[in-house]
């Protein structure tokens, strides 16, 4: 075993907090092949017979048995979700689906949603509603001279074109749970939107600044250079100014804080009024975070890993020392299915892990072993409880 691994592993172990990125060497190590796996099982186990209260039906033969029966299981399937909370945690999370075969209270039954619900909606300024449909190619051009609008793979793109119009047209964007959509904006500005955002943005950007406005959501911005044509950001709480950046924004409508994560560039962040004042914003470095509390209207500036803020845009749902009431809207919005909390858990105990290609059945599934809850199945409903 390299000998940083066995440092990451012991100190996984041990329940310390590992950053994103060491908790995927560890894990893209494991799953490599299965004399790895068999050493962590074995690490495991010795770890085990060192802990006080071992996590409960998980005695050392319980646990090499369920790696071995999971071997062949990873050849078709690799598990790649790592709830960690410490020694009961690791173990747990490794044997989890083996040792309970299936999703409590029986297999999810998903009703289906009309086309409208499940598929993003591009809504033009004369008050048309599109559904973009995955399959489809092209949207055309639209709206007049001035630009062209095109469907791709991953989103819409708009680009300028001959003559355009005097007033400023604005087309609208919805993205329903469980899905992430991207546009590219006629300054080449790309804007990426997560599950459950709605965002509001000019077809051209006219006079001396290019404003977006984030009704509610989650974006990530790779903001084109402009030095003359500053970028504006808008929620219905705060405006953020931006030259060539790269940054992340967070306002949900039903959540009280609003977070902005710088990437690189720059980025300043005031009150949301019509004219942007430099000496009362508060300016954001790359690598730091702003959080705004919309009751108390305090702000709170910490340096973190970007990484665990943005991965949602990559695929991937990260989240670090987040309590149970946070986690579960969360994974509600990244798989498009409602939970309804019944837990009515106050506690600020902060869980961590990553999900990756994992179905909600398997997540819903390990997050109740780590958090020690019950769930049920109401039609497409999860109930915890």
């Amino acid at each position: 075993m390299e000998h940083a691994i066995k440092l990451l592993a012991e100190s996984y172990l041990e329940g310390e907090n590992l950053s994103p990125s060491d908790l995927q060497k560890l894990h893209g190590w494991i799953n490599a092949n299965e004399e790895n796996e068999a050493l962590f099982a074995e690490m495991v186990s010795a770890r085990s017979e060192k802990m006080e209260k071992p996590f409960p039906a998980l005695s050392e033969e319980a646990s090499i048995r369920a790696v071995h029966d999971q071997i062949g299981q990873l050849k078709s399937r690799r598990i790649q979700m790592w709830w960690d909370v410490g020694v009961a945690a690791a173990i747990a999370v490794l044997f989890v689906f083996i040792l309970n075969g299936g999703p409590a209270g029986g297999p999810s039954q998903r009703i289906a949603m009309t086309d409208e619900e499940e598929v993003v909606k591009l809504t033009l300024s004369d008050g048309t509603v599109m559904l973009l449909e995955e399959e489809s190619d092209s949207l055309g051009q639209s709206e007049g001279n001035g630009f062209v609008r095109t469907r791709e793979k991953s989103g819409l793109a708009y680009q300028k074109k001959g003559f355009q119009s005097i007033k400023e047209k604005y087309n609208t964007v919805k993205v329903p749970s469980g899905k992430r959509f991207s546009i590219t904006l006629s300054d080449g500005t790309i804007v990426t939107l997560n599950s459950e955002t709605e965002l509001r943005y000019p077809v051209v950007f006219k006079g001396m600044e290019r404003n977006i406005e984030l009704l509610s959501g989650e974006i990530y911005c790779d903001v084109a250079k402009n030095k003359d044509k500053p970028f504006y950001v808008n929620s219905d709480r705060l405006r953020l100014r931006v030259l060539g950046t790269s940054f992340n924004f967070s306002a949900y409508k039903n959540e009280n804080r609003n977070r902005t994560v710088l990437v690189e560039g720059r980025v300043a962040i005031m009150p949301r009024s019509k004219f942007f004042d430099l000496k009362k914003a508060v300016a954001l470095e790359p690598g730091q975070s702003m959080v705004y509390d919309k009751t108390t209207k305090k702000v709170v500036m910490e340096t973190v890993d970007v990484g665990v803020y943005t991965s949602w845009k990559d695929g991937k749902l990260i989240f670090q020392d987040v309590p149970l009431v946070e986690i579960l809207p969360r994974l509600s919005r990244w798989y498009g299915r409602p939970i309804e909390d019944r837990t009515g858990r106050i506690s600020s105990q902060g869980y961590s892990g990553i999900l990756d290609k994992e179905s909600f059945d398997e997540a819903i599934l390990g997050l109740s072993k780590l958090c020690s809850f019950q769930y049920r199945y109401d039609g497409e409903k999860v109930i915890v409880e």
